[in-house]
This record gives structure tokens, C-alpha cells and sequence, in this order.
């Protein structure tokens, strides 16, 4: 089972920037990734390159982002 945090962190962090009109986008590319594709979502790079499809930021922003965290 994958660690879900990081994703969770950005899920607040979209809804933060764009409310449910950003949030529900990238929830979906989440569910769509782990559950249909078998990606890693708590993977840095997938979660970028997740983030960035959805719209919510680049890949650049969120490694940015996440490195507040560590």
C-alpha cells in the first residue's frame, strides 16, 4: 500500500489555490493513476508529473513545495 500524505498535502494545497474546481481535477487524476494505472502516487515524480496534468502547478513548483515538507 502506497503512503497517500503527500498527495493529501496536495490536495489541500489545489483546493487552497482554486477551490473544488482545481481540487476535484487532480483528486481524479489521483484515484485514475493509483487505482487504473498502478502508479505510486506518494512517488515525488509521479505526484509532479500528476500535479502538473491537472493543472494545479508545474513539476518544478511542486518539488518546491515539498521540499518544505522534508
Amino acid at each position: 500500500m502506497s503512503q497517500t500524505t503527500r498527495a493529501h498535502r496536495m490536495s489541500q494545497k489545489a483546493h487552497k489555490m482554486g477551490g473544488q474546481k482545481m481540487q476535484l481535477p487532480f483528486i481524479l487524476a489521483i484515484f485514475k493513476a493509483f487505482m487504473e494505472d498502478g502508479k505510486d502516487i506518494a512517488d515525488y515524480d509521479v505526484l509532479a508529473e500528476i500535479t502538473e496534468e491537472a493543472g494545479v502547478m508545474s513539476k518544478d513548483q511542486v518539488r518546491g513545495f515539498f521540499f518544505l515538507w522534508i
